[in-house]
């Protein structure tokens, strides 16, 4: 069991415990006709991996199952998590208690400060493309897709406000006519265990049936898709007949229960790579290949200029049992290294979004100019691409969007990091180190001898037509016109 990541634990416990919810009471599941299981699972799931004690009335009422389970892998998690609820304070149970009843209140403050405003929903005679979003980073994600659809009628739904949705942005949250008829819905009474977590999701099916079936999109859009909040929206256009289409956003290092049994018409994925993995726990779904939008703009590096020696360095955010912080300040020893070893190398330094650090920052004043930062959203990962010869980091997904760009990925691995899919190491794209001292050496070879590396190009060029599909700079066009082609037949087709 050590093996198992956390994830990997929560989402095994999670898939046998409503395995058994499912088998013994599985009209705790259903609201107004419709299994919200997947929903409900995705909820602890993301709850549980930030605040393990959100579990508590979960695993109380699965008390049962847990007396006919003897010693297994399953039961060991589960008594993991009890012993943390066991060791907190009474104070803390009523707190968690109390949260848990607070943010129905929250939900219905959204509720009302989100209706639809009804003469921005005026029927013009276009296509309606809705997306849902689920932050502010999504509606960034949607931007380059919003563009290109410059025919259509462009829709955001999203379960919370965001300021990001103003301007050229509809936004739309709620029906702004009727009061969602929840509670005479809800498969538990106001006592039981899980009514809080249940009467929430259901009110939020509600809220998105009733804004869908007002607004009426043609299609609606998501990206990557793995939350509950995205299932709910997936599952209410299933019943309104509006074709559904998610769009792959991330990597899927781990497949863990946001991933599993997704309920969309069609997934939208780089390569052929990403499709088979996706429907390998989402079989439902058509899988079509489309090639990867971001990388659309990387400039394709076949005649190497041997005097941009510009290095990329990926961070990665301090989090125990992710990252330890010495180790974090191996890459800010290394950008000094690089800098001191050659004058005509430059930095370019993308920090990962959840990266707060400055240590960084603190080595800008002494370099003369040749470190820059390339963060999104000011800049994208195509153009920070477009620059690198090659690439730094740990263990970084971001190291196989280097690889497909034919940017050479460095990776510095250490002892308690695991691999993570695709696996570029499998392939041979990419050059794995065990020291800050061997990454410089292997980063000066490269920027010295950049046509000798002739091997690796060739596996990270395989590597990228697998997982990142064809790179003809066609993708966002081919997304575009499928998202287009679907509005105008409410269909999916291939």
């Amino acid at each position: 069991m050590e093996a198992l990541s956390q994830e990997e634990k929560l989402t095994l416990l999670l898939t046998h415990i409503f395995d058994w919810i499912e088998a013994e009471n599985g009209h705790l599941l259903y609201f107004d006709g419709v299994n919200l299981r997947g929903a409900i699972e995705r909820y602890y799931y993301f709850e549980g991996m930030v605040r393990p004690r959100t579990l508590r009335a979960l695993l109380e009422y699965c008390k049962p199952w847990r007396v006919t389970n003897k010693d297994s892998i399953v039961t060991t998690i589960y008594d993991s998590y009890v012993e943390v609820f066991e060791k907190a304070s009474f104070y803390r149970k009523v707190t968690d208690t109390l949260i848990s009843w607070f943010r129905i209140g929250i939900d219905y403050c959204r509720y009302y400060k989100g209706k639809i405003c009804g003469d921005k929903l005026a029927r013009d005679g276009r296509l309606r493309v809705g997306f849902f979003v689920i932050s502010s980073r999504f509606v960034n994600f949607f931007q380059a897709f919003d563009r290109k659809l410059d025919f259509e009628q462009k829709l955001y739904f999203s379960p919370s406000l965001y300021k990001s949705l103003a301007g050229s942005c509809t936004p739309v949250f709620a029906a702004d006519h009727g009061f969602p008829n929840t509670f005479s819905k809800i498969p538990v009474k106001l006592n039981h265990k899980l009514f809080p977590v249940i009467f929430r999701l259901c009110f939020y099916f509600a809220r998105i049936k009733n804004a869908l079936a007002y607004s009426s999109p043609d299609v609606l859009v998501f990206a990557e898709g793995t939350s509950h909040y995205d299932e709910l929206a997936s599952l209410a256009a299933l019943e309104l007949e509006i074709p559904t289409i998610r769009l792959q956003s991330g990597r899927a290092a781990l497949l863990h229960t946001g991933y599993r049994n997704m309920k969309f018409n069609a997934m939208l994925n780089w390569g052929d790579g990403f499709s088979k993995r996706y429907g390998s726990v989402s079989p439902s779904a058509k899988q079509i290949v489309c090639g990867c939008p971001l990388l659309d703009d990387v400039i394709e590096q076949i005649d190497i200029d041997k005097s941009q020696k510009n290095v990329i360095i990926f961070t990665q955010p301090v989090v125990e049992g992710v990252l330890l912080k010495s180790d974090y300040l191996k890459l800010v020893q290394l950008a000094e290294r690089l800098l001191n070893l050659d004058e005509d190398i430059n930095l370019l330094v993308r920090m990962h979004p959840a990266d707060t650090r400055k240590d960084f920052f603190d080595i800008v004043s002494n370099s003369g100019g040749r470190v820059q930062f390339l963060n999104a959203p000011e800049y994208t990962l195509s153009e920070v691409m477009s620059r690198g010869i090659c690439a730094v980091s740990f263990s970084s997904t971001t190291l196989s969007e280097s690889a497909a760009s034919g940017v050479i990925p460095i990776l510095i691995k250490l002892e308690y990091q695991e691999k993570m899919f695709p696996f570029p190491e499998d392939y041979g794209a990419v050059v794995v180190v065990d020291s800050v001292a061997a990454a410089t050496g292997v980063i000066e070879k490269i920027t010295t001898y950049p046509e000798e590396w002739v091997q690796i190009r060739e596996s990270m060029k395989e590597f990228g037509e697998n997982f990142f599909g064809p790179r003809d700079r066609m993708a966002l066009s081919r997304v575009t016109q499928f998202i287009r082609t679907t509005a105008k037949g409410r269909k999916i087709e291939c």
